[in-house]
């Protein structure tokens, strides 16, 4: 009996020493490690995703005892699979599209087993407690882009107000969107879908893992949205390793901004969760197209993704953070120029610039960052006539005009480290090109590639600029033909000034008001062409002698000091909601619209519409 009991009690004792044990060493893990042994969570089932992808990618085929056609077809769908693989982290939405539906079948395959039953383990779909803000927003973007597709996030954004700006206590205003906002939404969004099916909920997982895995973490469903640009890391105090961080003030890793309709957008419920994820991400979100490698050494690099989107990587030492800026170019579904100037007799600036492009007249669409000016280029090149042959100069491939009119004979040619702009201006020279398009005037050898091409060797030339003012334009450009000829002898201030205004007659100006983008001005720019002296003037024959030198005097010391070399007039202004006829364009600019037209048809009808919108003065 005796014995009996002294089992008992080491029995009883061992069980407690193993409980014990037990219990201190699970107090001991941290939250991600448990996080990590549960089966049924992200970072979990993105490890075994990972696994599964590279097994299968270092599976040797020839060991297999497999048909020549059998081994063939196994080595083209193992080398489609290393392709998308790479493609998907790139920004290729078809390579996207088949990484995430292998995912799909990892999860619900035999090494995770993810199950209907079993589903709700991962994202609590059935539980909306239990759901995180992300998740929330996921679940609610992924059916709205179920409808609307591309613009699901934007749709999401205006049915829910969040571009409604928030009025802060200096009476300022900011734009962000918070948890409590995400987390309203998601109440009223919930009871109006009659439930989320497997599938669903398996899309909602893949596109998680996608985006730990091979994708940008929590900005990875923005960019497949047709947003104008997607920022990270750019708010927040910069994550040094010894930062001493408050309660309201986030680390940059937890800064994701987008833009939409000119308007930045803070999400301020999304985070990219640690230092390292944004590091992840930065270093690469850039690599389609790099021209080298992010480093230390070189701490920005500007590139574009494959699906055409503009991408601007900085790290430490250059910049205070690790920060990327991905500019997308698909923001606006519809490039009728109607769904861009919107307001009130919008026929007014439509007809305005349409004849002015038919009539090969030389183009400056100016506007500050975001004001639509490339959005607004994209659209009125529809106006160059069928006839023309397009050539276009950039600094990196953005406009992506042969996307939007690919029966047009468009050439397009970007800068690179081995090919200069110039170099591409000279062979444009011999490409047949007869209607010149500069993408963007930002450097001071753009403003002499354009006015050389509005001058000599094409019918017309257009290109966009970040001028507010005509005066802006005309100083700007004038000093980037100083900077760009200062070897060259070229000095005269007031020869450069006139070579300008006389290069670009239109200045197309475009504005961006809490979102609103609308054109505030079409504005002719006129160069002084009559040097005579007040004494020569037909109008001055009568004066006296003494009165014409007085003139002269006047005139020549005016001269000597500041003469005006052109002159400007409005066309089209935007007022009051509203755009007004101002005035017509001088009749040497109606003149040459007359000359440059194709037919006695097109005179005629040019005639009828101007004639048109003079009615709305």
């Amino acid at each position: 009996m005796q014995t009996v009991n002294l089992i008992l009690i080491l029995v009883i004792f061992a069980a407690l020493i193993a409980f014990l044990f037990w219990y201190f060493t699970k107090l001991s893990k941290s939250e991600e490690q448990l996080d990590f042994e549960n089966p049924y969570t992200i970072k979990h089932i993105t490890a075994q995703v990972a696994e599964e992808f590279s097994t299968a990618l270092k599976v040797n085929l020839k060991e297999q005892n497999l048909t020549r056609r059998e081994l063939e077809a196994r080595e083209s769908a193992k080398q489609e699979l290393r392709i998308s693989l790479k493609e998907s982290a790139y920004g290729n939405p078809v390579a996207k599209k088949y990484i995430k539906n292998f995912i799909k079948d990892i999860i619900r395959g035999k090494a995770i087993n993810v199950t209907e039953d079993t589903v709700n383990n991962v994202i609590a779909f059935d539980n909306p407690i239990r759901l995180t803000t992300r998740d929330k927003f996921e679940i609610m973007l992924y059916f709205y882009m179920k409808e609307y597709k591309k613009d699901g996030l934007v749709q999401l954004i205006e049915d829910y107000g969040w571009l409604d700006p928030k009025v802060c206590e200096d009476g300022d205003y900011l734009y962000e969107v918070s948890d409590e906002e995400v987390e309203e939404a998601y109440k009223d969004f919930i009871v109006t879908i009659e439930h989320i099916d497997y599938e669903d909920k398996l899309e909602i997982i893949a596109q998680r893992v996608f985006s730990e895995y091979k994708g940008f973490g929590a900005a990875d469903i923005l960019f497949d949205n047709a947003v104008d640009e997607v920022d990270g890391g750019v708010s927040g105090i910069p994550f040094t390793g010894h930062s001493v961080q408050s309660e309201d003030q986030p680390y940059s890793f937890e800064s994701v901004w987008i833009k939409v309709h000119g308007i930045d957008l803070k999400l301020k419920f999304l985070s990219f969760g640690s230092h390292d994820e944004l590091v992840r991400i930065c270093s690469n979100v850039y690599k389609n197209n790099a021209p080298y490698a992010l480093s230390r050494r070189n701490p920005r690099v500007v590139s574009t993704m494959m699906d055409n989107s503009r991408v601007v990587v900085a790290r430490p030492p250059a910049a205070d953070s690790w920060e990327f800026f991905v500019r997308k170019f698909d923001s606006v579904t519809s490039l009728e120029p109607e769904t861009i100037l919107k307001d009130m007799n919008n026929i007014v600036p439509i007809t305005m610039i349409k004849w002015l492009i038919k009539g090969y007249i030389n183009i400056i669409i100016s506007g500050m960052q975001a004001s639509g000016k490339t959005t607004t280029l994209k659209s009125v090149i529809r106006y160059v006539p069928k006839s023309e042959n397009i050539r276009i100069q950039e600094l990196a491939f953005e406009a992506n005009m042969r996307q939007v009119y690919p029966d047009r004979n468009i050439s397009t040619l970007q800068e690179t480290d081995n090919f200069t702009a110039q170099e591409g201006l000279d062979l444009e020279k011999k490409m047949n090109g007869s209607y010149f398009v500069f993408a963007e005037v930002a450097t001071a050898e753009g403003a002499s590639w354009l006015v050389q091409t509005a001058q000599v060797g094409n019918k017309a030339t257009i290109g966009t600029h970040h001028a507010k003012t005509i005066r802006d334009l005309i100083i700007s450009m004038r000093n980037n033909l100083l900077d760009a000829h200062s070897g060259a002898g070229f000095q005269s201030e007031k020869a450069a000034e006139e070579m300008v205004a006389r290069a670009i007659n239109i200045d197309f100006h475009m504005e961006s008001v809490a979102g609103h983008r609308f054109c505030s001005r079409i504005t002719e720019i006129i160069p002084i062409d009559d040097t005579r002296y007040p004494s020569q003037l037909p109008q001055n024959e009568k004066l006296s002698i003494d009165e014409k030198i007085k003139l002269d005097t006047m005139e020549n010391y005016r001269r000597g000091t500041d003469r005006a070399v052109y002159t400007s007039r409005d066309l089209v202004v935007f007022e009051n909601g509203k755009y007004v006829f101002k005035n017509m364009p001088s009749k040497a600019l109606m003149e040459k619209i007359r000359l440059n037209l194709k037919s006695d048809e097109q005179r005629q009808l040019f005639e009828s519409e101007f004639n048109e919108i003079r009615k709305y003065a």
